[in-house]
This record gives structure tokens, sequence and C-alpha cells, in this order.
């Protein structure tokens, strides 16, 4: 017998109930992509700028924007920074000689937050 023969029938096909992702869920929201690909994005570019003076430098390989955007959220969630802040302190990263080569990943930068934060801070935290 064969269990795949056309039976005459459309399949059924069952219904899910899929969430949307909100800011407080455990879904990354569509921001949260489109942020994690504009942070590769700008290291892609930092890698072709330096390609020009070096033209054995490789292309990384491109992350899983999936679990970028999970980070993301989860830097949110953690931190209770927007999306903005983020973008803000990508930018900062990336004009630091020493900052910039070590935060090359969400998940880098998820974990390096506070640190950064402290760091790369437009005012002098010393003399307030």
């Amino acid at each position: 017998m064969d269990n795949f023969a056309e039976s005459g029938r459309e399949p059924v096909i069952p219904e899910a109930n899929i969430p949307d992702a909100t800011e407080d869920s455990n879904l990354a929201t569509d921001d949260d992509f489109d942020l994690a690909m504009w942070f590769w994005s700008t290291i892609i570019e930092m890698y072709e700028r330096a390609a020009e003076f070096d033209g054995s430098l490789a292309k990384p390989r491109e992350p899983s924007f999936v679990a970028w955007a999970n980070e993301v959220r989860l830097l949110r969630q953690e931190h209770g920074c927007s999306h903005d802040q983020i973008r803000t302190m990508i930018e900062r990263i990336q004009r630091d000689q020493f900052w910039c080569p070590k935060v090359q990943t969400m998940k880098t930068l998820r974990n390096k937050w506070p640190e950064l934060a402290l760091k790369l801070c437009p005012v002098n935290l010393a003399t307030g």
C-alpha cells in the first residue's frame, strides 16, 4: 500500500497560533532584526575599508540573524536600552580603536554593555 498516493483530498494543514513579537515578549521584533542587520552591514563596511590596505583580509562569515536579533532583544530587556541607544553605542564602538576590533558580534555587545556604557560615555564621569 502506498501511503503517499493521491487520495483526491486536499491536505489538512493545522493552524498554528504564533504570537506576535512585542517589546516584552521572548521573540525578537522586526526592529531587532533591522538593528542586527544594520550592525552586520557596518562590520562588512569596516572590513571592506581595511581590505583596501590589506588585500589578504577575508570577509567574516555571515552570522545567524535570528540569533543576533535575539541578542538585541535580550540587550533591550536586560539593560532597558532602546534601539537608538544601541545604534549610538555601536557607532561609538566603531570610532574607538580599542573597542572596535573587540566588539563585532551582538553577543559580545550585550555581554560588554555595562562596561561599554561607562567607558564610551560622551562625558567625563570622573569630574561630573
